[in-house]
C-alpha cells in the first residue's frame, strides 16, 4: 500500500492542474516524462465536496517542454501521456481512499 497511488506510474512532472503556465521544463526518465491525469474532483480531501471539476478546466500554456529516457521499462507508454485518472473510492465524504486508474479514461 502506498500513499499517493499514482506513485505506480511516478514521472517527472505529474500535472493535475493544467491551469497552468508550463513552460520550458526538462524530464528524464520515469514511467511517462509528464503525465496529466483525469481528476474529476479534487485530490485534496478538503475540498472534494467545493463544485470545482479540474477535468474541466482548459489548459493555459504548455511549450517548449523537453523529454526523454522515459518509458524504458515499459512498451505502451510515452514520453507524455494524457490519460490515466486519479479518483476518490467512493461519494461518501468520509472515504480516504484515493483510487487510480493507469488507463485511458476521458
Amino acid at each position: 500500500n502506498i500513499l499517493v497511488p499514482a506513485d505506480h506510474t511516478a514521472s517527472g512532472f505529474y500535472v493535475s492542474n493544467v491551469h497552468n503556465y508550463i513552460i520550458g521544463n526538462a524530464a528524464s526518465g520515469g514511467w511517462a516524462g509528464m503525465n496529466f491525469p483525469v481528476l474529476p474532483e479534487p485530490a485534496d480531501k478538503d475540498l472534494r465536496f467545493n463544485g470545482a471539476v479540474p477535468k474541466d478546466r482548459p489548459s493555459l500554456l504548455i511549450t517548449g517542454n523537453s523529454v526523454h529516457s522515459s518509458s524504458w521499462f515499459s512498451s505502451n507508454s510515452g514520453s507524455v501521456y494524457a490519460g490515466g485518472s486519479l479518483y476518490w473510492e467512493e461519494d461518501d465524504e468520509k472515504s480516504q481512499v484515493l483510487k487510480y486508474n493507469a488507463g485511458r479514461v476521458g
